[in-house]
């Protein structure tokens, strides 16, 4: 990317740019004075900052992938730094004028103005939003399902009103993994979260398993925490797991969140990681590919290459212990966001509640099926290409020990749903 400017990662200065290119686009002979946005990853990104401003001439947007507060969803993700992906593009990015060093901010431990800036003002959206796809980036631009649907919602807030006005505001896909996903399930009612969802609380409890029920024994699940190499594949080392067997069907929806006393074996700070997944009758782990296998060109799920914008192991969450301190103010009640404005002491020895909230999901379990919750100190997740495997440098030192039953009820809240629709 060569920018004839300043090369700027996002925040408010984009918006502002994107505003004047907007209103430029409008005024010409060929436009009739409606400008849409389309974009995915960092042309995803720059839509929640520059709709944010509110061009006069912006009808819509279509981020079809792209978060909206780099520091807490990308680079320290749970206060863990997360850079090895950006070091490996910034060569790419270039401003004539100069480029905006974020890598050297996320370096620095706390928020600041900088940061601030690079939170989009979601609240001051105006117009409206098609953020759905349950497929993974890229596809989504030349799939021909996608092609149709995009023509429609941008014909409909550019040209005159169709039939997209009849399109359910709210749409989920639920992955099964050992089948299609089930694609474009409509909500009865426009609410987030499911009216009709339960939390499933489950204790961590002896046997490597997750029970309904608090256990009465106290025990504990140890871990090296910084083991090494790690492959980032489906069983790595030094990564404990606990499991639960699904008697009827369910299906998890929404945001997940592990509460975990953790003791480390060192002072100074922890690097916890949680991942969800799913396996089958037998005990075997599930992979989803994210993009159908014939448009791939392939037969089976085992030419697919690992990476992450390939498939999909399950949600995952991860907290460095000194940033689990909360900003309440912009927190809900089921996610909590990280302050980064306040570290907090981790002691060598004694117990730690960690409260790590697990990115939203939609996974279907039959009977029998199973939920898997693995804890480790290491990423568990596919890179996003090959070459990044195993490599996310993190602060542990030692071993981590959970806690759980009794005095210590370690748990994982799940929302579920019976039925959709």
């Amino acid at each position: 990317m060569d920018s004839g400017g300043f090369m700027r990662f996002w925040g408010s200065g984009d918006g502002k740019d994107g505003y004047d290119v907007i209103e430029e686009i409008a005024g010409l002979p060929w436009c009739n004075g409606k400008v849409t946005m389309m974009g995915i990853s960092w042309l995803a990104i720059s839509q929640w900052f520059i709709a944010a401003e509110r061009p006069p001439h912006l009808a819509c947007i279509a981020p079809l992938e792209g978060l909206s507060d780099p520091l807490r969803e990308q680079f320290r993700r749970g206060g863990i730094p997360e850079l090895q992906y950006w070091k490996e593009l910034s060569g790419m990015l270039c401003g004539r004028n100069g480029v905006d060093d974020i890598l050297a901010m996320a370096e620095s431990e706390l928020k600041n103005a900088y940061w601030e800036d690079k939170r989009a003002r979601i609240d001051q959206i105006q117009v409206p939003a098609l953020v759905i796809h349950g497929t993974h980036e890229w596809y989504d631009l030349y799939s021909s399902a996608r092609i149709q649907e995009l023509n429609s919602f941008f014909d409909c807030y550019t040209k005159e009103p169709n039939d997209w006005v009849k399109t359910p505001r709210v749409r989920v896909t639920v992955l099964p993994f050992n089948q299609p996903a089930l694609a474009g399930i409509p909500f009865r009612e426009p609410f987030w979260p499911h009216r009709e969802t339960i939390n499933k609380r489950l204790f961590l409890s002896a046997g490597s398993c997750l029970t309904e029920r608090q256990p009465l024994v106290l025990g504990k699940s140890t871990y090296q925490a910084d083991a090494s190499p790690i492959w980032q594949r489906d069983n790595g080392p030094e990564e404990i797991s606990f499991s639960f067997t699904f008697l009827e069907q369910t299906i998890i929806l929404g945001p997940s969140r592990a509460a975990l006393y953790v003791v480390p074996e060192h002072s100074g700070d922890m690097d916890v990681y949680v991942h969800l997944r799913k396996a089958d009758r037998a005990g075997n782990y599930l992979q989803h590919v994210n993009i159908p296998l014939a448009d791939l060109g392939v037969a089976s799920a085992g030419e697919v290459p690992l990476t992450n914008a390939m498939k999909y192991f399950g949600p995952h969450g991860a907290l460095r212990a000194s940033y689990r301190n909360v900003a309440d103010e912009l927190s809900t009640p089921y996610w909590r966001t990280l302050s980064h404005r306040k570290l907090l002491p981790v002691k060598a020895g004694e117990e730690t509640w960690l409260e790590i909230d697990i990115w939203p999901t939609g996974m279907l379990f039959e009977p029998g099926e199973k939920l898997i919750m693995k804890i480790s100190g290491h990423f568990m997740a596919p890179a996003e290409f090959e070459a990044l495997q195993g490599r996310f440098p993190g602060c542990n030192r030692g071993k981590h020990s959970v806690l759980w039953g009794r005095t210590f009820a370690s748990y994982l809240d799940v929302p579920t749903v019976k039925l959709l629709g």
